[in-house]
């Protein structure tokens, strides 16, 4: 092999080294930013979770009979007034 392409393949090597380096510190950088995405979403589910807690006891506290009782359907007012007709 000649001594120019012994320096070519060398310095095929060290681009590639070099890449590999970079991409760990990339993979690195996003597991962290990763975690830090978890314990926020953790932190946000958690404060949904207390405030829909707190929604159903003042549900509960203002309207106790629901409990026991499921809601009614709504129902539809077909009266004439109150339908759309559409020309066909």
């Amino acid at each position: 092999m000649s001594i120019e392409l012994l320096t070519e393949l060398e310095q095929r090597i060290q681009n590639a080294v070099e890449t590999i380096d970079l991409l760990k510190m990339e993979i690195d950088d996003l597991r962290q930013e990763n975690a830090d995405l978890r314990q926020d979403r953790q932190a946000w589910e958690e404060q949904l979770t207390r405030l829909l807690g707190k929604f159903s006891a003042l549900d509960d506290a203002v309207n106790p009979e629901t409990d026991t009782q499921e809601e009614a359907p709504l129902e539809l007012d077909e009266t004439p007034e109150n339908t759309t007709h559409f020309p066909s």
